[in-house]
């Protein structure tokens, strides 16, 4: 198993960060799509964990896409 990095991300950032994985997958296609679709999964999630245990729950990420 690799090593985790942590990686701490406000709200805008979280936003761009999905915005630009869509924004790769349209320029470079099928390929793109096969590396960035596992980072977007583990981005959702984090948010999902995230909300879980705020009040003020962060922006879906898919409004970004």
């Amino acid at each position: 198993m690799e090593p985790t990095v942590k990686l701490e991300l406000n709200a805008n950032e979280v936003q761009a960060l999905g915005a630009l994985l869509d924004a790769a997958v349209k320029a470079v296609g099928i390929q793109g799509a096969k590396s960035a679709v596992p980072l977007f999964e583990k981005l959702e999630a984090a948010v999902a964990e995230f909300n879980k245990s705020n009040p003020a729950p962060v922006a879906d990420i898919k409004e970004a896409a």
